[in-house]
């Protein structure tokens, strides 16, 4: 019978190693210090997309668009029709 742990550890080892840095986790004890910016949630919706994409820019932020992208299809012709997370004091 053999030990299954001498086998699996170092791979789950190297597994670990290279996972824990894309989800931003310290090794060991090390601190974190954890830094919370406010950010005020520009209101986007019945923008175009270009405009959107700038409006939030100014303030940080990025944008994902939910649906395919046609080939040929202009960021000028995109309207924005739903944001989350919406604007403060906006529904």
């Amino acid at each position: 019978m053999t030990q299954g742990g001498a086998v699996a550890a170092p791979v789950g080892g190297q597994i670990l190693a290279d996972v824990l840095p894309y989800l931003e986790l310290k090794k060991d004890n090390e601190q974190e210090e954890e830094t919370i910016e406010e950010v005020e949630v520009p209101e986007i919706r019945g923008l175009n997309l270009q405009e959107a994409k700038k409006k939030l820019q100014e303030v940080g932020l990025e944008i994902t668009v939910n649906r395919e992208i046609a080939e040929g299809e202009k960021e000028e012709d995109i309207t924005v029709k739903e944001q989350i997370p919406k604007p403060r004091n906006q529904s």
